[in-house]
């Protein structure tokens, strides 16, 4: 197992509200088609957004913006009007096309967070060796996704921090989350006012 070292990242948790519950009712034939829609679109978003794809699993798309060294304000910047776009797309882009097919009217919730990660080559001899983004901020995300409503935005407290005030303006603190026994801020994010949010 190889380390190349630590860096700071953004993390960002999209997944479709309810989908195990959707996919049991949809016909087979369905169901790729139900997946793809959603986050085929959101793999593009996120690249345009400067971000990358880490491990989509079913209806769960994992974006990460890389900090570097320097400049990094631009990819805070990215990173929170990445999430405010796929709010946007999937309320009013994606939803409606997938209903224009007869698929379920799809909403997403979302969870980010800012932290130090490892990127780890994991793998045995003679076996491919995978890289893989390891740190408490990527189960942080996770942890907080699932806190939210549908068709809502949360983040945590080191990723709030990292904002520009006019993004801070929007962000509300909600009951916070229980880290190695430690309470830790949540903030939910209303876009609703913003224009293409």
């Amino acid at each position: 197992m190889a380390n190349h070292g630590s860096i700071e990242i953004v993390v960002i948790y999209a997944d479709i509200v309810s989908s195990t519950e959707i996919v049991n009712k949809l016909p087979e034939s369905k169901i790729p088609l139900f997946y793809k829609i959603f986050c085929n679109e959101l793999y593009k978003i996120i690249n345009d957004f400067g971000g990358f794809v880490y491990k989509p699993v079913g209806d769960e798309v994992i974006g990460v913006f890389f900090i570097p060294e320097t400049g990094w304000i631009p990819i805070i910047d990215n990173s929170i009007r990445c999430i405010s776009y796929i709010r946007y797309v999937t309320k009013y882009v994606i939803s409606p096309i997938a209903e224009s097919i007869s698929l379920p009217k799809i909403q997403c919730r979302i969870g980010a967070d800012y932290g130090v990660a490892q990127i780890v080559d994991i793998g045995v001899e003679g076996i491919k060796i995978s890289a893989e983004i390891l740190g408490n901020v990527m189960n942080v995300a996770a942890k907080i996704r699932g806190k939210v409503y549908p068709g809502g935005v949360a983040i945590g407290q080191k990723y709030y921090e990292q904002l520009h005030t006019d993004y801070k303006l929007l962000c509300k603190k909600i009951n916070p989350i229980i880290i190695n026994e430690v309470k830790y801020n949540v903030y939910h994010v209303n876009f609703d006012n913003i224009k293409n949010s």
